[in-house]
């Protein structure tokens, strides 16, 4: 998937680490930015995930509530789900190593190994 924003695929990143649990515009900037006040261009990444999933006829992988926006996770297919399902040989120590974020899951996922 080809995003218009470069951190678009960031957030998409987020949402995916979250198991379909919603977050809020807020707690994307957090994660991204931590306390610099960039929200303006956190709802346009996030508009242009909503559009991009829309373009490509998948906008039902995304749930939405009011604001707060989260992964449909019967609609994704990625090997972390497949993890989280059972398959723990799909598992090669590395987790999402381009995002902060991932650290505290890949700790998850290492002692679950």
């Amino acid at each position: 998937i080809k995003f218009k924003h470069k951190r678009t695929k960031e957030i998409f990143a987020y949402l995916v680490d979250r198991c379909g649990a919603t977050v809020s515009t807020k707690e994307l900037l957090t994660v991204m930015y931590g306390e610099d006040n960039q929200e303006s261009f956190v709802r346009n990444m996030r508009a242009d995930l909503i559009n991009t999933f829309s373009e490509y006829g998948i906008g039902d992988a995304l749930v939405r509530s009011g604001r707060d926006i989260g992964i449909n996770m019967d609609k994704i297919e990625c090997d972390y789900y497949e993890f989280l399902g059972g398959h723990r040989n799909l598992f090669r120590g590395e987790y999402m190593s381009q995002y902060s974020f991932g650290e505290t899951t890949l700790g998850m996922l290492m002692s679950d190994k």
